[in-house]
């Protein structure tokens, strides 16, 4: 459901093609709820290097509808994980465009989550959600130091490539909490690991989870210049 509409995860071009393209936030949920969406996860692996499922993990996927968020929130509840999420604002003459924060704050205080496991991303309309649930880990994005200071804010979600571009030791200096996304291949999760990098997400969670300690690996023209750089020294000598 990370799409502006629903032509990818639900049937919905089966069912109503010509509204196919509408954003996914001008349908009611009466309809939303009568959508399959689980039929792509078995037609196109939606994760990094996945196995191919079981028949009976097919059907289940199969079956698969919408579920709302209050369905996520009971289900993180139960099992005691952090629920971190983008929320897009709605586009224009929404009724909820100005308000859309302050009714998914609702949602989550409703479902009687505990709020430290909520990962607040959203930056839009931030001073209500400390106010209205100060319990929520409160995170950013890529912001500068000074700013981050300045809102409080001493987690941050970010892409890897931009981070280790821009720069990682004024963030750990500063302390800043960091996820890292999306890391997939081990060579990465190590880096992450000897960084001392916070948490990551992944899609390869099936391969990541098996690694109790960092790989090193050689690039290509090590090898040659420890060679180059010996036989030079051996020829000195």
């Amino acid at each position: 459901m990370h799409d502006n509409n629903l032509r990818r995860t639900t049937n919905i071009r089966e069912v109503m093609p010509n509204a196919s393209f509408r954003h996914s936030s001008l349908f009611t949920w009466n309809f939303l709820s009568t959508l399959n969406a689980g039929k792509w996860f078995v037609q196109f692996k939606p994760f990094y290097n996945m196995k191919p499922l079981s028949e009976a993990d097919k059907e289940k996927a199969r079956n698969q509808m919408i579920p709302k968020l209050s369905d996520l929130l009971e289900f993180a509840q139960k099992e005691k994980k952090f629920v971190i999420f983008d929320l897009n604002i709605p586009p224009p003459k929404h009724p909820l465009r100005k308000t859309f924060v302050r009714r998914v704050v609702s949602v989550i205080l409703d479902s009687q989550i505990e709020q430290h496991l909520i990962y607040w991303l959203t930056a839009f309309d931030r001073m209500y959600v400390k106010k209205k649930a100060p319990g929520f880990q409160q995170v950013g994005r890529l912001y500068s130091i000074e700013r981050l200071t300045k809102e409080n804010i001493s987690k941050i979600n970010v892409d890897y490539k931009k981070l280790f571009y821009n720069g990682l030791r004024d963030y750990k200096a500063a302390n800043i909490n960091i996820n890292l996304y999306i890391v997939n291949e081990p060579w990465l999760y190590s880096l992450a690991w000897c960084s001392r990098i916070h948490s990551v997400t992944t899609d390869n969670i099936q391969l990541l989870r098996q690694i109790n300690h960092p790989y090193f690996f050689m690039v290509s023209w090590l090898p040659r210049l420890f060679f180059q750089v010996w036989y030079s020294g051996s020829l000195c000598n």
